[in-house]
């Protein structure tokens, strides 16, 4: 156990930590009836009083960091069998990012990436283009700015994609500007400028919601994707409003 706990520091800490606080409460424990008796000149009674008092003080203390712990520290499910691996990864809700596969002859080794690989489920959903962004350097399309439709019709900003090809980014600029038109979305909109984007990049054109793509995402966090999406490919079959927001949940 010794050489698992040092192979990742923070547990390796958290260990020493932890086991020097029961220590302390050991030693003290044990040093408290003499202490009582000979500086307090108390009796049996009062030596059993402060060992309640002592003793209901660290059950309290552990209960209130168990409770400021509470949801911040969670130990995940393991097992050895492939197929009940498989099968947390596909009922796993929008709330699940993927699974982690690790080789068992290897301590685990915070930082690193050998010896063990995550994998992710793959998702897909039909988007609508609701704005787009400009290119930090040109007139370019930088991103898609992608949208849902929720039960009540407004069109809400889920995320963006920018990993078109270089070839399907070519015409892109002069066919979306002939879509330009406000609002864009009628629900939540993209959001300003952050400490990663530029004043330009921050900007966004509205479209008319006509276009229809297909993407790719790993995660959805408060009906947004997390992360960018992958670009698949356009829909031209499909429309725009059966682009609803129950295809995340």
């Amino acid at each position: 156990m010794l050489r698992y706990l040092r192979s990742a520091a923070r547990l390796w800490w958290g260990a020493l930590v932890t086991s020097w606080f029961w220590l302390v409460g050991i030693v003290v424990l044990s040093l408290l009836p003499p202490l009582v008796k000979l500086h307090i000149g108390g009796d049996e009674e009062t030596v059993t009083a402060y060992l309640v008092i002592f003793s209901v003080a660290v059950g309290i203390g552990s209960a209130l960091a168990a409770l400021i712990a509470r949801g911040r520290i969670v130990l995940s499910r393991a097992t050895r069998s492939a197929a009940t691996g498989r099968r947390w990864l596909m009922g796993g809700n929008g709330d699940l990012d993927g699974v982690i596969a690790k080789r068992l002859s290897l301590p685990y080794r915070s930082g690193e990436r050998d010896g063990m690989v995550k994998v992710k489920r793959q998702r897909t959903a039909d988007c609508v283009v609701g704005g787009f962004r400009y290119a930090s350097k040109g007139r370019g399309v930088g991103s898609l700015l992608l949208g849902l439709y929720d039960e009540d019709g407004l069109l809400h900003h889920v995320g963006f994609t920018s990993s078109l090809r270089g070839d399907q980014r070519k015409g892109l600029a002069e066919r979306l500007e002939r879509l330009i038109e406000p609002p864009g979305f009628t629900g939540r909109a993209p959001g300003g400028p952050s400490r990663w984007s530029t004043e330009r990049s921050a900007e966004w054109q509205p479209l008319r919601p006509e276009l229809v793509v297909e993407v790719g995402y790993d995660h959805v966090s408060g009906e947004r994707f997390r992360h960018g999406t992958r670009f698949l490919r356009w829909r031209p079959d499909k429309a725009p409003r059966q682009c609803r927001m129950s295809q995340l949940r």
